[in-house]
């Protein structure tokens, strides 16, 4: 884009021009204008047919075809100098001197002259970068590449997969297409390619020759790139933060805690008792990980019976479904909480987690089996993180059991009677003023007044005495 910025004037701005756009005079020159960059077609300055012209030959200049650009603009330059206008005539000479430039940097492939696409990938197992030559007049004008995940076992179809993907936004499609392998639905491709394209297109795997010689060319090139993708994302794996680090230390972990889970349980005089788990991934929240329970054992004011419960279902679901299991569980408590959480594991045969406990009152952390807690710098980066994901448990509980209180104070006593739906309760509670008012009405006067059948209007009178 860069040589073709220096070449040809065409705007750089995305806004919408048309007649009345101009007329109105809504956009007004800019710096390109000024400096020879831009015709200024936003004013009316170049014509609608002189501007299509140009972008033609733009077109003709990416497939490769600059033959005709370099005529044009010898022409404007000996116009501009025959007419002394020298500073123009200077500025088309320097465009004429890009593209000598532009050619020189392209890599001639061979003797064969004719348009094409190469077309290879390179993989490591699931993941692979796939490289398109793009020749124009027997250059190589550009590289492109694609990068893969989740790749098949398959061949055909990744390359299948890699000719869709890449021809799908592509305005320029050539006659010819060099693959290393043939992909699945073979002709379907070729037949799409060619309603696109609206010319012929055909499919080549060449085994010799020049054209087999550029597959190789390629491949090279796409293992090269993946060989660097492959360590990028390695390194990224390797890079470990320096909290992390010291929790480590502090902990005397065998393995950095990257990914840590922690719980806590939250209540309101031991009604609308709650569970909540949150997910930190190199110190950051995870919120997509992150889960409530509503907890369904406890009836009454009991942390430890509640805590075992939401560890253990956790913990179960995640051995289950052979989920990715944390490096360190949190537990927001002291020994009491954390005994029971550890007991939990072991059931489970997953004793091997690293487990801790996180008092509130002195910020203490407990170890299982370990009766006075762990001697670590209250400055400590790692404790600081600590309380963090901690605090954050407790956030995220405390705001879910507030949900499932406010929940409750909406809720009716009478929607427990089978046959009562939302509908006919509204009827009912926009009737009369309260309970004490429905208490003392006969069946047949709420039936009259609402409509609901005698015999759910009884329940209901029933009810309402006993309330």
């Amino acid at each position: 884009m860069n040589v073709i910025s220096k070449i040809f004037p065409v705007r750089s701005c995305t806004y919408f021009i048309d007649d009345s756009v101009i007329r109105a005079k809504k956009i007004s020159l800019c710096l390109d204008y000024h400096i020879n960059k831009c015709q200024g077609p936003c004013e009316g300055l170049v014509s609608k047919t002189h501007y299509l012209q140009m972008i033609k030959r733009v077109e003709k200049f990416i497939r490769g075809r600059t033959k005709g650009t370099i005529a044009h603009i010898n022409k404007l330059m000996l116009k501009a100098s025959n007419a002394q206008k020298y500073e123009i005539a200077a500025m088309y000479r320097d465009q004429l001197t890009d593209i000598k430039l532009f050619h020189e940097k392209q890599t001639v492939t061979g003797s064969n002259f004719d348009d094409r696409d190469v077309i290879a990938l390179a993989n490591n197992h699931s993941i692979g970068i796939a490289v398109i030559l793009r020749i124009r007049n027997g250059r190589i004008i550009s590289r492109e590449k694609l990068s893969l995940i989740n790749l098949d076992v398959s061949p055909k179809k990744n390359m299948a997969t890699i000719v869709t993907r890449f021809y799908l936004d592509s305005d320029f499609i050539p006659n010819e297409v060099s693959l290393q392998h043939k992909p699945l639905n073979e002709n379907e491709l070729i037949s799409w390619l060619r309603t696109k394209s609206k010319h012929k297109i055909r499919f080549n795997y060449p085994q010799k020759g020049e054209k087999a010689k550029e597959i190789r060319i390629t491949f090279q090139n796409a293992k090269l790139l993946l060989g660097e993708w492959v360590l990028k994302r390695q390194q990224k794996i390797d890079l470990v933060p320096k909290t992390i680090k010291q929790l480590q230390k502090d902990l005397n972990l065998k393995n950095p805690p990257r990914v840590i889970e922690a719980f806590d349980v939250s209540h309101l005089g031991g009604k609308d008792i709650v569970g909540s788990m949150v997910c930190f991934i190199n110190t950051k929240p995870k919120k997509s990980e992150y889960r409530r329970f509503k907890i369904k054992t406890v009836s009454q004011n009991d942390d430890f019976a509640s805590m075992e419960e939401i560890v253990h279902r956790r913990y179960s679901r995640v051995k289950k479904e052979s989920k990715v299991l944390p490096d360190l569980i949190l537990i927001d408590g002291g020994k009491g909480q954390l005994g029971i959480a550890f007991s939990v594991l072991k059931r489970l045969e997953l004793e091997h987690i690293p487990i801790i406990g996180l008092a509130k009152r002195l910020e203490e952390v407990y170890l299982p089996g370990f009766k006075d807690p762990q001697s670590i710098d209250k400055q400590s980066p790692g404790l600081i993180l600590l309380r963090k994901i901690r605090d954050e448990a407790h956030r995220f509980a405390i705001t879910y059991q507030k949900q499932k209180r406010n929940s409750n104070l909406f809720k009716s006593p009478f929607e427990s009677i089978h046959g009562l739906g939302k509908k006919r309760l509204g009827i009912l509670l926009n009737s009369f003023e309260n309970i004490k008012t429905i208490s003392q009405l006969t069946p047949e006067v709420l039936n009259g007044e609402t409509k609901i059948p005698i015999k759910i209007a009884k329940e209901i009178i029933s009810l309402a005495k006993k309330l």
